[in-house]
């Protein structure tokens, strides 16, 4: 199918914004997380998995504080581009993980929960950030926020694939059993712990968009 090239100018700006040039640390998100979800599906069962998972969540950590902190100078136009992709990705994201996720989850006691209050609360975020905004402009900022705003997405999806692929046959979220020479073995799921991480970053995010939207009505409050 042959996109009309309206609809290639209109995604040209949120194509551009991906390059590395503009969005440095995305791509490394992006991933990095890919990274964790595959080591963690190819070593499930082995114990050399934790040895190359702690090396992969210290870089995706390490890529979220260069991404929190990281700067770059541009114009107030294109700020109010950066954040009405921000929350048309973060709200699509949501929107995505709450569907797909609960398909994978919804017999999976808590974990449903939980996928659910998380695509949930990224919603109410985003929407409540949105509506902010309607009442306040925000001053010039040389802050990346479609950047950070699809990072945060990234770990949402990235917690999500990896609540959904934890094993619950034996009724345990943490450990895994494997038979070894007729004994069975008790080890951690690589995809519990990895989703803990994912759902650490993703909060991480949020206590930085939470923040963001206090600030907006503080000052339009000092202004009345």
């Amino acid at each position: 199918m042959v996109l009309p090239l309206g609809t290639i100018s209109a995604l040209g700006p949120f194509i551009e914004y991906l390059r590395p040039a503009k969005s440095p640390y995305l791509l490394m998100a992006i991933f990095g997380t890919v990274a964790v979800i595959l080591t963690a599906m190819s070593f499930k069962e082995s114990d050399k998995w934790l040895m190359l998972a702690v090396p992969q969540f210290m870089a995706l950590v390490v890529f979220f504080v260069f991404a929190y902190f990281g700067r770059d100078e541009h114009t107030q136009e294109e700020q109010e581009d950066q954040l009405r992709f921000a929350r048309a990705v973060s709200i699509a994201a949501a929107l995505m993980c709450l569907a797909v996720g609960a398909e994978y989850v919804k017999e999976k006691g808590a974990l449903f929960n939980i996928n659910y209050f998380a695509c949930i609360f990224q919603l109410s975020v985003f929407s409540i950030y949105t509506a902010t905004r309607l009442f306040k402009e925000e001053k010039p900022s040389n802050f990346n926020f479609f950047q950070f705003s699809f990072i945060t997405s990234v770990f949402l999806i990235g917690a999500t694939v990896a609540i959904s692929q934890i094993d619950f046959t034996d009724k345990s979220y943490m450990y895994l059993e494997t038979d070894t020479n007729d004994s069975v073995k008790k080890m951690l799921d690589p995809f519990f712990v990895t989703s803990i991480v994912f759902y650490l970053l993703w909060l991480a995010c949020q206590v930085f968009w939470v923040r963001r939207i206090t600030s907006l009505i503080k000052i339009s409050v000092v202004d009345e």
